[in-house]
């Protein structure tokens, strides 16, 4: 009997060493640092919620596992079995009695949860009281007595410290914080819960993030392991805080704004995946610091009709909304005749209801986009060859296509004893350059895919010889194509001074080729250069202005081109270089005016008048200062206009500057040489802002590409407004490049 009692009191013994055992594990992992677990808790409102709870298990598991209930069964068996011999006294447990605190909040259901810390790091801030739902803390600081109860959770804690004034500075979380860039200087850093929530939502913004990210599971909790402090809210309050974010950057573009001399505007319009028409704006303009901005100042929805007049009214309404309507200097835009309709309708309003209007009764307002216009010519000639392109496009789509077709190229390169390269590129159909350069990466491989369609019975796509003469021929003709639009194509530098300079060498090359160009491109060159010629003649006016405020070319450069043009004939350069001078003047002296009535106007509220001299006081003048005040007077009226344009006249006569020189910063030069040109640098201030593409404004379609997705579709016009205006100014202001395939798609479009 004393042996079978001795064994069924074994699992007792095994009992209570797996709980002695368990006791010591959670003692000796109070020390670390996963106060992140702690705070993690299921959110009770899907679309708001904290994730600052704490995660509570249940001991009872502990018990159930290990078999206790049945144990104890068999103890009371054997004691009652062994009443009638000697009686023992009772045994008393060694192993410390589990404390219900601890008990609620150790999770074994696994190996990996046994490690997990058991005291979150508040209580070095507050002294517990009680136990189970009367438990209390007590804050070490002022003495608050707040409940501690499970259900409760730490947030309440957590937030008490935040607004505890006794809580000195010394005693909150000291971090190491990593400096911006490379550098890892520490620096002192207190967690702030309003600053990490900013960013948080210029993350989702910047890096176009979906509302419900911040519900993920895997996103929170790696968040209340980052910092459990951090309240992250639901998708609800992000979208708030979104709004919230956009109208305070609004504030700030809307200042940077005002404080330009002038603004140019680009617009055009875009339709959604399901089919809901959108309008945006951007405006582009010179700091005071002499430093180009862009900003997209509007993406709105346009209810049909898409006629001129609703574009109108759309661009006026953006125009009032950012209070531009005395700072509007020039519109870019495509040349769809709905377009035309609006820039005229606007340039009505502005001359009606503008304190300023543009310059010289709004007759350079409506600027052609050059992107476009190269877009057009270059689809002419695709159009003539587009037998040899398709095949080009279908062999390299087949080398491409599998392995095996991939692994056929490669031995047709190596019988044509070719150096292996990259592969031919494929094109985007509607990116005009994409096709311009899988011509030119296809031209090394001639001689393989003429191997291959040898070797290969399933390649039929192989251009004939002939064809190969046309893809050659024009890929060196479109060559100076694809380097105008690139140049064109810039939205953080100006394009206005040249515009001139790259649209004649699109001239004199498409002249050339029709006189002796191959006889491949001769048949390209007549419908290529008339639809050219129909829309510079409209550019070329503000082209000639513009390169003027260009110190390497000033005026020198249109002289030239025109004696090229009208071979050193004299009479026939003069009369054009005439009328090219007569617009630049009446544009400075325009300006002039302006400045001058402003100064005055300045100088009449700002001067104190100065007081007369009485008849007591009065002097007589001085018979020498007389005849010399009458000298200057003689001497400026003598001068006549040629006294106003003065500061016009000394900038065109003084040498240009060395064109092979180091990259040159236009603007930089009108900065440092301002105090010179002080009226001339206000023009030229103007002139450069003008964009010469309206890609800044279409690029922002590939944002909202992206954003109002299929599975985004549901998203208000206002929202949508700020995600993309808001993405613009972040990127801007943070120096993140642009999406380079909506530059590419904007800038190569057919």
């Amino acid at each position: 009997m004393k042996l079978r009692a001795r064994k069924a009191s074994n699992p007792t013994k095994s009992n209570q060493k797996k709980r002695k055992k368990l006791a010591e594990v959670r003692n000796n992992s109070k020390g670390q640092s996963s106060g992140s677990d702690e705070s993690q808790s299921s959110e009770s409102d899907s679309s708001d919620s904290d994730t600052s709870q704490e995660d509570v298990v249940e001991i009872s598991k502990v018990n159930k596992s290990q078999n206790v209930p049945d144990s104890n069964k068999n103890q009371s068996a054997t004691s009652a079995t062994d009443s009638t011999s000697t009686q023992q006294p009772p045994r008393q447990n060694k192993a410390p009695p589990a404390d219900k605190s601890d008990t609620n909040t150790l999770n074994i259901s696994s190996k990996s949860d046994i490690q997990r810390k058991t005291t979150s790091d508040i209580w070095e801030h507050y002294k517990p009281v009680g136990k189970g739902e009367e438990k209390r803390a007590i804050c070490n600081y002022c003495r608050a007595n707040m409940s501690a109860k499970s259900s409760c959770g730490t947030t309440p804690l957590w937030r008490h410290l935040d607004r505890c004034k006794n809580f000195s500075t010394q005693s909150k979380q000291t971090l190491l914080k990593m400096t911006s860039g490379s550098g890892t200087t520490p620096s002192n850093w207190t967690f702030n819960q309003e600053e990490c929530r900013e960013l948080l939502t210029k993350l989702i913004i910047a890096d176009e993030k979906p509302f419900k990210s911040v519900e993920h599971p895997i996103f929170k909790a790696f968040l209340a392991a980052l910092q459990p402090r951090f309240k992250l809210h639901g998708r609800i309050t992000v979208k708030k805080d979104i709004i919230k974010m956009y109208n305070s950057m609004k504030a700030k573009v809307s200042r940077e704004i005002s404080e330009a001399d002038r603004v140019a505007l680009t617009t055009d319009l875009w339709t959604s995946s399901n089919q809901t028409p959108f309008m945006v704006v951007s405006a582009h303009f010179i700091s005071p610091d002499w430093i180009l901005k862009k900003r997209v100042i509007s993406f709105k929805e346009l209810p049909p009709p898409h006629s001129g007049i609703a574009i109108a009214d759309q661009l006026i309404c953006t125009i009032i909304d950012w209070k531009i309507l005395d700072k509007v200097s020039f519109i870019t835009v495509d040349n769809a005749s709905a377009n035309n309709v609006a820039v005229a309708r606007v340039s009505t309003i502005l001359k009606e209801k503008s304190q300023r209007p543009p310059d010289l009764n709004c007759e350079f307002l409506h600027l052609q986009c050059a992107a476009h216009v190269i877009n057009l010519v270059v689809k002419d000639a695709f159009q003539i060859i587009s037998s040899a392109i398709a095949r080009i496009r279908s062999s390299v789509q087949y080398v491409k296509s599998t392995p095996s077709h991939k692994q056929k190229f490669q031995e047709a390169i190596a019988m044509a004893r070719l150096p292996s390269q990259a592969l031919p590129s494929t094109d985007v159909a509607t990116r005009w350059n994409s096709t311009y350069l899988m011509l030119k990466s296809a031209l090394p491989y001639r001689e393989a895919f003429s191997f291959l369609s040898i070797q290969d019975s399933g390649y039929t796509h192989c251009p004939t010889p002939n064809e190969w003469d046309e893809i050659l021929a024009m890929k060196d003709f479109l060559s100076i194509f694809n380097t105008a639009t690139l140049n064109l194509g810039m939205t953080h530098h100006p394009t206005a001074h040249v515009l001139y300079k790259n649209m004649v060498k699109i001239e004199n090359h498409l002249k050339q080729a029709a006189n002796g160009g191959p006889d491949h491109i001769a048949n390209l060159i007549n419908p290529m250069e008339q639809k050219f010629n129909k829309y510079w003649e409209v550019m070329k006016d503000f082209a000639e202005i513009a390169v003027v405020f260009d110190p390497r070319y000033k005026i020198d450069i249109i002289e030239f081109n025109l004696s090229v043009k009208h071979n050193s004939d004299q009479a026939a350069i003069s009369c054009e270089m005439g009328e090219i001078k007569k617009k630049i003047y009446s544009w400075y002296n325009q300006i002039s005016s302006q400045a001058k009535t402003q100064n005055e106007s300045t100088k009449s509220i700002s001067t104190p008048s100065q007081s007369q001299p009485s008849a007591q006081e009065e002097v007589p003048e001085d018979i020498d200062e007389a005849h010399f005040k009458k000298f200057l007077a003689g001497k400026k009226s003598n001068m006549g206009v040629a006294s106003s344009t003065a500061e016009l006249d000394l900038y065109l006569q003084e040498a240009t500057l060395d064109t092979n020189s180091k990259p040159f910063d236009v603007l930089k030069w009108w900065s440092i040489n301002s105090l010179r040109f002080p009226v001339l640098s206000t023009l030229a201030r103007q002139i450069l802002t003008a964009p010469m593409t309206s890609i800044a404004s279409e690029s922002a379609f590939s944002t909202g590409g992206r954003i109002l997705s299929d599975y985004r579709s549901r998203l208000s016009p206002g929202t949508l407004e700020a995600l993309v205006c808001g993405k613009d100014w972040i990127d801007t202001d943070e120096g993140i490049s642009g999406d380079g395939n909506g530059l590419l798609d904007a800038l190569f479009g057919l």
